[in-house]
C-alpha cells in the first residue's frame, strides 16, 4: 500500500471517529455534566448510566427529573426545578412489603 493511500485511510478513520464522538455528545443532555459534578460532590457517585430522565414544565421554568446509576450499583433519583437551581438527590432503596 502506498504512503498516499495509507494517509488517506488514516484520515478517513480519524474523521469517522470525530463524527462518532460528536454524535454521542449531541445526544447527551446539556445538563449531564452539571449533574455528574453535583452528584459526585454530594454523594461520591460516578455515574455510569442515566436510567431515565424527563424535562417538566414547572410554572414558567423547565425542570428535570430522572434516575442515575452509579458505578458501585447505587441509584439516585434526581430533580431540579429549574435550570438555575442545583439538583437534589434521593437514594433509591428497595422497598420491602
Amino acid at each position: 500500500m502506498s504512503n498516499g493511500r495509507r494517509r488517506l485511510l488514516l484520515l478517513l478513520a480519524a474523521t469517522g471517529a470525530v463524527i462518532a464522538v460528536a454524535a454521542i455528545a449531541a445526544d447527551a443532555p446539556n445538563w449531564l455534566p452539571i449533574l455528574k459534578l453535583q452528584i459526585k460532590d454530594a454523594n461520591g457517585c460516578d455515574i455510569v448510566d442515566i436510567v431515565n430522565s424527563r424535562d417538566l414544565k414547572v410554572g414558567e421554568s423547565i425542570g428535570t427529573e430522572g434516575r442515575a446509576r452509579c458505578a458501585d450499583g447505587r441509584e439516585y433519583d434526581f430533580t431540579r426545578p429549574s435550570r438555575q437551581q442545583k439538583f437534589t438527590f434521593r437514594l433509591c432503596q428497595p422497598a420491602v412489603c
